[in-house]
């Protein structure tokens, strides 16, 4: 896997949801990248960022930003089709999430 890191960061900063899965990068890329967009100079900054021998690749959605970070040359088509299918999976498990609360509360409410 090239992938490093994933996380999902809220438009304050706050990290919401955050998966490492190489150990390879620190903790501080999170405030690395958010610092980095923002405070970008020259309007949106580029979905695609290399910053102290991190890649960074994201997708703002929803005031989330949806980050994935890697030390290798990986392909950009790649992790943002990855990015872009991971978005469209996303309102499915919330779908089926609400839907199992449902059933739990009415299986609470049973006995």
């Amino acid at each position: 896997m090239v992938i490093s890191q994933f996380y999902i960061l809220s438009s304050r900063g706050d990290t919401i949801i955050n998966r490492n899965f190489r150990s390879d990068i620190t903790k501080g890329s999170v405030e690395l990248f958010y610092r980095n967009v923002k405070y970008y100079k020259n309007g949106d900054p580029p979905p695609l960022f290399y910053l102290n021998g991190i890649n960074f690749i994201f997708i703002k959605n929803n005031n989330l930003y949806f980050v994935m970070t890697s030390l290798f040359n990986v392909s950009p088509s790649y992790l943002l089709e990855l990015l872009h299918r991971l978005l469209k999976i996303i309102p499915l498990i919330r779908i089926y999430f609400q839907r199992s609360i449902y059933k739990m509360k009415t299986s609470y409410y049973g006995l």
